[in-house]
Formats: structure tokens, C-alpha cells, sequence
């Protein structure tokens, strides 16, 4: 077993046989967890810690806590058998067990260490001095591997103290001090570091305690991006002008966003956020459901919040609504209206109705803001047969979209070919 100390009936012993860690302690109870090899010709860190009460009791291997038990609330340190035991067994009844191995760096506390201080001896299997575990440096902010839009930032440090004061803390900075505070303060220290360039970074802590002993903390990485995000929107091109657009009907947005540490990329229209995957210097293709809205704007961040935007706003001639008033069937020799509502880049100069290859000057009925209303009644054609009359309306010389109106046969004959007799007889 590694150690023994105490007698009577608070005696405590930590025994290792056969690779496995287990507890002899005050009433007789040995519960065994396994686990934590022991015998792998490596060099290995136990940590056992006694405070009262539950979880109280704990042991450790390389830092890592492996077993929590109920601390006593006495443990009696005084000499058994007029001798320390360590690396023998407690009870040579049967003989006295030795314990195989070496054993060095053998440190004993009037306390119980912490978490973090175990962590520290540990120190990632390097080792560390002990001697009295003065300070603890305690990293808060900010965290480890994120990336920062400024050049400028706050570092937060907690120190804390069990005892043997402190004398300074410094922060480093790819392993170099940028600020040391001497004011011996035992608490939180904030330091503002300036004009931190482009890239990846470290950062870390060091402090020298009362007996001017250093403790160094653990190091931490950032990324400095203050680089925005680049978008350029191919199409539509920012000004271009589109002689016709119809209500609902799709035209395609082209984007490529180029930037590094990319995070979200949407695009903004009709009031609606819609977001799309990105990739830096890939094309991007959506398609975009017309309204008389003609401005969209792409907006792209990346992982340190840099956002960037870019705006495509176009013109149009001819805005149709697609919002028609018309009879798509109707008899011959019949007046019929047709309505339609639009809006234009500019004034309208001219408005026809074009029905059945005949052009016919509309009405105007304005709504505001270039927006009108036009229409026309026309008497339509007599027909042999059934026939489809194609009509549109011309706006400043732009012809819209073209319709069908079906004009229904009169049929009349000699109460023959096109008519039912109904004979009654009394």
C-alpha cells in the first residue's frame, strides 16, 4: 500500500493491490472501485483529501477525482506503533504487505486541497513544486478558442489566495507579459490589452506570492478577425431596369459571399428574412417571388459578429398586379368590360386595350403613387363558331400579358338543326 498514518480508531490506509484502489477506513468498510490502473510502469499522481461530511472523502489519480466517500469528522494523526508507515501495511498479523513501485514527490497538507489545486500539482503530468499551494489563477474571460471582431479587449483573471499572500499578476500574451498589477489584491483583475493584431493568439496568467513563488495559470487561444464579410449580388444588378415584371412570378437572386470564419448569410425582401447556406467564393442562386417591392438586401456575418451588407435595388417600366376584372366568356354581339391595375416607372403617357387586333383607347383611373387602374367596354364580334378573341393592354408602348376571351355562337335556324320541339298531346 502507498501510506498509512494515524492509530486507534481513526486509523486510515490507502491500499493497492492488484492495480485496483480501495479504502480501510474508519469502521472496517472497504468499498473497492476499480478502474485506475496502477501497475503500467508509468508514472502515475494519487491525491487522497478528508473533509467532514458527505463526498467528504475523495482520491484521485492524475488529477482526475475517481471516488467520493463520506468524510469523519476526526482523523487522529498521532503515531502508530511509535513510527510513520509508508509503503507497508498498517496490520503485520499475517505479515506485513509492501508496496511495489516507486514512490517520489511525496507531499502531505494540514488541509484539504481543491479540485483546482490538485489539477495544478498535477499540471498535465509534468509535475509541479508544491511546497504550500499559495494562489490560484482562474482564467473567466474570455473563453478559450473563440474569435473576437476587435482589437481591443478586457481579460478577466480571479485570484485566489489560501494564505501566503501575493506580491503580483501579470498577463502574457503569446507567452510575453503585456500588463503586470502589483497592488496585491486578492480577487478579480481586469486587464484591457490594445492593439492586438489580425490572427490566432494565446493568452495565460502568471502570479509570484509572498514568498516569491511563481504560479502560472493555464493558457487559453483567440482569433482576431475585424475582416467583414465581402457580397457582391450579380443579379439583379444594383440599378438595372426591367421594361415588365408581373406580380408572383420568380426572378433569381446571384450572390457570392467571400470571407473567412463565415457564420450566417440571409437575404432581405418583402419584409421577409430568408436564410441560406454560404460558402466563401461560391455562387449562391435563389429565386425571388416578385412583389412591386424592388430593393432586396443580402447580409452576411462571420464567427467574430463582423456583419456586412449589400443592397440591389432595380426599376421597371410595367409593373402588372396580375389582378384583372373581365368576362372569359361571353356571347356575341355582347358588351363586355375589361379591367386591369398597374403600376409604372413613370407617368403614363398612353393606355390602349387590344382586342381582337383592334386598338382601343382605355381609361385611366389613377390610385397614387404611379398605380393606376384601366379599363375599356367593347362590343364583341359576331362569330360563325365558338372562337378564343385575344386581348391585352398597352402601357407606354409595353404590351402585358395576354388573355383569351371565349365569344360564344348565337345559334339560330328553322326549328331544326338547332333546336328541341317538345310535342304535347291531349
Amino acid at each position: 500500500q502507498p501510506f498509512e498514518f494515524g492509530n486507534g480508531s481513526n486509523a486510515e490506509s490507502w491500499q493497492n493491490p492488484s492495480g485496483a484502489i480501495y479504502t480501510d477506513t474508519f469502521r472496517d468498510d472497504r468499498p473497492q472501485f476499480t478502474g485506475m490502473i496502477a501497475y503500467d510502469t508509468n508514472w502515475h499522481m494519487w491525491t487522497i483529501t478528508q473533509t467532514p461530511g458527505a463526498n467528504g472523502y475523495k482520491i484521485y489519480n492524475d488529477g482526475i477525482n475517481h471516488f467520493n466517500g463520506t468524510g469523519e469528522s476526526i482523523v487522529n494523526t498521532g503515531v502508530r506503533e511509535d513510527k510513520w508507515n509508508i509503503c507497508r501495511s498498517k496490520d503485520g498479523g499475517a505479515g506485513y504487505f509492501y508496496y511495489s513501485g516507486d514512490i517520489d514527490e511525496m507531499g502531505i497538507w494540514n488541509r484539504s486541497l481543491t479540485q483546482a489545486e490538485v489539477t495544478q500539482l498535477y499540471n498535465g503530468g509534468a509535475g509541479l513544486n508544491y511546497g504550500v499551494i499559495s494562489l490560484v489563477l482562474d482564467l473567466l474571460s474570455p473563453d478559450d478558442a473563440v474569435t473576437i471582431s476587435t482589437t481591443s479587449n478586457n481579460f478577466l483573471i480571479n485570484v485566489t489566495d489560501n494564505g501566503a499572500g501575493l506580491n503580483n499578476v501579470s498577463i502574457l500574451i503569446n507567452g510575453t507579459i503585456n500588463q503586470t498589477n502589483s497592488s496585491g489584491m486578492i480577487g478579480l483583475y481586469n486587464f484591457s490589452v490594445n492593439n492586438l493584431l489580425e490572427g490566432f493568439h494565446n493568452w495565460s496568467a502568471e502570479a509570484y506570492d509572498g514568498s516569491d513563488s511563481l504560479v502560472e495559470s493555464s493558457v487559453r487561444t483567440f482569433t482576431i478577425d475585424t475582416t467583414f464579410p465581402e457580397i457582391n449580388i450579380s443579379y439583379p444588378v444594383n440599378g438595372q431596369n426591367f421594361p415588365y415584371l408581373v406580380n408572383l412570378n420568380n426572378i433569381t437572386l446571384n450572390t457570392t459571399i467571400t470571407g473567412t470564419n463565415l457564420d450566417t448569410c440571409w437575404y432581405l425582401y418583402n419584409g421577409t428574412n430568408t436564410t441560406f447556406s454560404c460558402s466563401s467564393g461560391v455562387l449562391v442562386s435563389k429565386n425571388l417571388t416578385l412583389t412591386n417591392q424592388s430593393i432586396v438586401t443580402v447580409y452576411a456575418n462571420n464567427s467574430a459578429g463582423n456583419l456586412n451588407n449589400s443592397i440591389s435595388d432595380w426599376t421597371f417600366d410595367i409593373f402588372n398586379f396580375n389582378d384583372y376584372t373581365y368576362d372569359p366568356n361571353i356571347t356575341e354581339s355582347s358588351s363586355t368590360t375589361f379591367i386591369g391595375n398597374f403600376q409604372t416607372g413613370t407617368s403614363i403617357s398612353s393606355a390602349f386595350l387590344e382586342y381582337n387586333n383592334t386598338n382601343n383607347s382605355a381609361s385611366i383611373g389613377s390610385l397614387g403613387g404611379n398605380r393606376y387602374t384601366l379599363s375599356y367596354t367593347v362590343i364583341s364580334p359576331a362569330v360563325g363558331s365558338d372562337t378564343n378573341i385575344t386581348w391585352f393592354f398597352w402601357i407606354n408602348n409595353v404590351n402585358t400579358t395576354s388573355f383569351n376571351q371565349t365569344v360564344l355562337n348565337i345559334n339560330l335556324d328553322n326549328c331544326g338543326s338547332y333546336s328541341n320541339i317538345i310535342a304535347y298531346y291531349y
